[in-house]
């Protein structure tokens, strides 16, 4: 089941999707962020959620940054299942403001964990992982291209600090090797066992021999889900 849930969060482009209103009213606070800000656009305009500033860096750097972005609209816009209201300089301000925010709190280490790690997780509070890739990546190009062993891609940043969540030993993808969609998805990948470690299923349909009238009078008791 777990291996064919990857369907349900990646089809051919769009793989974020909201929560259907008849589960969300059941519980609307396990669906939204507690401790950080809105992430992506699904929440934005939601009054409980404060949108996070970017600050104390020069106008040049962040040119880049937005750009960066601006160039990747088009790809992210096609992601989301629901239709954006949102101009393209919008969505481009809340995918960055919160990019850049995440790759912050994921560079400091006296930040509040459990909490925020539950709103990453959350299914619609997900920005895809190639557009953070993009930021960090051009954001610390010297670093990374310096060979400093010590400084991390983003995505051995990212199993870093959801290690709590790896229940099969899964290591950070190379960079071109299996993609991962999003923090939902990869949790998924956290709790999928590896294809080699999947037991094989027979897949003979099952017919049963009575009708349900039968299996009734036969003592058989069915209950309504």
């Amino acid at each position: 089941m777990l291996e064919n849930a990857h369907h349900l969060f990646t089809t051919q482009s769009c793989c974020i999707y909201k929560v259907p209103h008849k589960i969300r009213e059941s519980n609307e606070d396990a669906y939204t962020p507690i401790m950080l800000a809105s992430i992506g656009p699904l929440h934005r305009g939601n009054s409980r959620l404060v949108i996070m500033k970017v600050h104390n860096r020069s106008e040049a750097f962040l040119f880049d940054l937005v750009s960066c972005v601006q160039h990747l609209e088009p790809k992210i816009r096609t992601c989301y299942s629901e239709k954006m209201d949102l101009t393209t300089d919008e969505l481009v301000k809340v995918i960055f403001i919160n990019c850049y925010f995440v790759i912050e709190v994921f560079s400091r280490e006296e930040w509040t964990r459990n909490d925020a790690i539950h709103d990453l997780l959350l299914l619609e509070n997900q920005v895809l992982l190639f557009v953070f890739e993009k930021i960090y990546n051009l954001a610390f190009t010297s670093l990374l291209n310096n060979g400093a062993d010590e400084f991390p891609s983003f995505m051995k940043l990212v199993f870093y600090m959801f290690k709590n969540h790896k229940k099969q030993g899964v290591s950070p993808p190379p960079p071109n090797g299996r993609t991962i969609s999003h923090f939902t998805d990869l949790l998924r990948c956290f709790i999928l066992p590896p294809s080699h470690r999947i037991p094989s299923r027979n897949h003979e349909t099952v017919v049963l021999g009575n009708s349900a009238f039968e299996l009734v009078e036969a003592g058989v008791k069915f209950q309504a889900n």
